[in-house]
């Protein structure tokens, strides 16, 4: 096994050959190089060689690259001191008075010169290693901590205890909102973790929604969605397609609280050549819905998959929604065999189904 392969094999419940590394080892790396932090924060590309010449001496199997320990915060308005020789570190709060959070500004984090750094080194060292090496793109701050970061650790500690519940969810929004931009803007680099498997741990989840799209709109949906779609640039998306999307969520959001059952095996789900493929059951109402995607550089338009939680006695409608097509099949067949088609790629299929 190389790297990527152990590091894939851990995530999705195998035993790999040997326990994988992956170190947070920034610094150290490089200091070891023989740069300074000031030389590494600026450039990418010594980014990139820095992790190349830790993997070269240490042999670990995957990178977790981070460039500094408040970029977020400085994206955010944070002031923040650059040290020579040391990481980052912020100069104090930005928003001095809790009741101002209303009137926060919305911020394009793409703008921040060390965020552009930091997804440009990623994209070099997937592109050098591909999938020999595990990439992890990291995010210094999720939203609780750079809500500290803007307010002071001290009184955001306060804040929780004294704040009114508007504030702070306000903050916390516009802090969320920051850190799904970040996520957005690292996946494009094409890094190979950020969420994985998250049914099987966190049945109440939300990952960021960035695109109104089939294919991007149905990979982020949880039993909370979290909606960055932009409505007033340049890149504004259609508010008929927005409503129809909150439409579309609102009717699928009960699903995310039922069982769920993976359809396609666990393995390699971070490759771009692969199917991925979800059940999820309402036993009580004896209805549910799947959802499968064909990722970009996949070959195979149709796979076969086995339902699950079914009665095998009980006839179920199913009805291919993407495609207008309704089948009757017994719930004996679909655990034995449901074909699903996409021709396109990447694109996606969502399939609904009830017992008649």
């Amino acid at each position: 096994m190389n790297g990527h392969q152990r590091i894939t094999a851990v995530l999705n419940g195998e035993k790999p050959d040997r326990v994988p590394v992956m170190l947070h080892n920034f610094l150290m790396a490089a200091k070891e190089y023989g740069v300074t932090m000031e030389q590494y924060r600026n450039s990418p590309q010594v980014i990139a060689d820095t992790f190349k010449s830790s993997v070269e001496k240490y042999r670990y199997d995957g990178i977790l690259v981070d460039i500094d320990t408040v970029t977020l915060a400085g994206a955010a308005g944070v002031k923040v001191d650059f040290p020579v020789n040391e990481a980052a570190r912020p100069l104090g709060a930005n928003i001095h008075d809790l009741g101002s959070v209303f009137d926060l500004k919305p911020v394009n984090i793409a703008d921040y010169k060390y965020v552009g750094i930091w997804l440009e080194a990623v994209r070099l060292l997937r592109e050098y290693y591909k999938d020999e090496i595990f990439i992890r793109g990291n995010c210094d701050q999720a939203p609780f901590s750079l809500a500290s970061m803007m307010r002071g650790t001290q009184n955001w500690m306060l804040d929780l205890m004294t704040g009114t519940d508007e504030q702070l969810t306000c903050l916390l929004e516009y802090c969320t909102d920051i850190t799904s931009q970040f996520i957005r803007l690292m996946a494009q680099t094409g890094y190979q973790c950020h969420t994985f498997g998250l049914h099987f741990y966190l049945p109440v989840h939300g990952t960021a929604i960035y695109s109104t799209d089939s294919y991007t709109f149905r990979s982020g949906l949880g039993a909370t969605a979290v909606l960055n779609w932009e409505v007033t640039g340049r890149n504004s998306e259609p508010v008929s397609a927005i409503q129809k999307r909150i439409s579309d969520f609102k009717q699928m959001r009960p699903y995310y609280y039922a069982d769920y059952y993976p359809l396609t095996q666990p393995v390699n789900n971070t490759r771009d050549d692969v199917w991925l493929a979800y059940q999820l059951n309402r036993p009580d109402r004896k209805d549910g819905i799947i959802l499968a995607f064909r990722r970009s550089g996949n070959n195979e338009e149709t796979i076969h998959v086995k339902l699950s939680g079914l009665e095998s006695a009980s006839v179920y409608e199913i009805s291919f929604e993407d495609y207008g097509i309704v089948v009757n099949k017994s719930g004996r067949e679909l655990m034995e065999d449901l074909e699903i088609t996409i021709p396109s790629k990447p694109a996606s299929l969502m399939i609904s189904y009830k017992a008649l």
